[in-house]
């Protein structure tokens, strides 16, 4: 987590960001201002607060609420500042917040109002988040407190389109099998990446120069962020799901393992269905599967024991329309 003063800066450029090119006072009058508040936020001499964000984006024409609710896709309440925060905090519960829970508390009570800052740290504890919500309110190249983050983000997901085996490797290298030995085994790496030991050198290399994993001279340690681009709506990390279906495709098996000499597995289940539907049923397969997304990440974010395998938790929903190029078009 960055230090307060990286998240006030982020909200002295979100100010400006919003401001365009109008003048500060103008501005300032826009929102009902008779003096220069625009200016205080921006040189942070005054804090915007979260109520505050709502009033300056809304005045800046900013379709705040279509955003959040693409973003957060669970979230049916009314739109105002405190649902909003409560589905923020909610959202974000299963990781550690830099604050203590008297005081979150207070917040979603609607006791006390929280500063932009402070829900821009909360959103940051899961940096994808933070990063894509911005990037649907302004364009995040102007946002310079995020650049770096936004490059390592960026660079990620080239490297996951360049070649989508970069997530199972860093997911291998995160499994107690691996991490308890004293100097890196290629096969054993291999295997639980799902690819021959030639590809993962490869794909090991191309983790290294990005600075992505690192080496200690014996073995490999996996990439410290977040390799998740669950909230990302770029086309770029198509090549990740095709690559993954094609996989499963491949090589899934429905084959039990059993017997004495059978090698304890990551349990497999499959299932695909191609059914004529209302649009009444697609709305409640669409909420059944984005409820399922996020218990799958309370799961996940929860799971503090040692790794034994790599699951790749594989769940489509497409619907059968034909776009303008001939080829089948996502719904979700």
């Amino acid at each position: 987590m960055m230090p307060e003063a990286h998240y006030q800066k982020i909200a002295e450029e979100l100010a400006v960001a919003f401001r365009g090119e109008k003048s500060q006072r103008d501005f300032s009058h826009s929102l009902g201002y008779s003096f220069n508040q625009a200016g205080k936020w921006e040189a942070g001499s005054t804090r915007i607060k979260w109520d505050d964000f709502f009033h300056l984006a809304n005045t800046a024409g900013i379709p705040i609420e279509s955003q959040f609710r693409r973003l957060f896709t669970e979230f049916n309440g009314d739109f105002e500042p405190l649902t909003t925060l409560q589905q923020i905090v909610k959202a974000m519960s299963r990781r550690e917040l830099p604050w203590p829970r008297a005081t979150v508390s207070r917040w979603t009570r609607g006791d006390a109002v929280p500063a932009l800052t402070d829900v821009l740290r909360i959103l940051d504890s899961h940096p994808a988040i933070l990063l894509t919500w911005i990037a649907q309110m302004t364009d995040i190249k102007k946002i310079e407190s995020l650049r770096e983050k936004h490059a390592a983000l960026t660079k990620r997901m080239d490297l996951v389109m360049s070649d989508p085996l970069c997530v199972y490797v860093n997911a291998a290298l995160q499994l107690r099998v691996y991490q308890e030995l004293e100097d890196h085994d290629e096969n054993l790496l291999a295997e639980h990446s799902t690819c021959a030991p030639t590809h993962l050198r490869k794909v090991l290399a191309c983790l290294l120069a990005a600075d992505v994993i690192s080496f200690d001279g014996r073995k490999y340690h996996p990439c410290p962020f977040d390799f998740s681009f669950a909230t990302s709506r770029s086309l770029k990390v198509r090549s990740l799901t095709k690559y993954t279906t094609e996989l499963a495709a491949e090589r899934y098996t429905l084959l039990p393992v059993s017997g004495p000499a059978a090698k304890p597995v990551i349990a497999s289940r499959g299932s695909v269905r191609a059914v004529a539907v209302s649009m009444e049923a697609s709305k409640r397969i669409e909420d059944l599967l984005l409820k399922f997304h996020s218990e799958v990440g309370e799961i996940v974010a929860q799971d503090t024991k040692p790794k034994d395998g790599v699951q790749v938790i594989l769940v489509h929903s497409f619907a059968s329309n034909i776009n303008s190029s001939g080829s089948p078009a996502a719904k979700a």
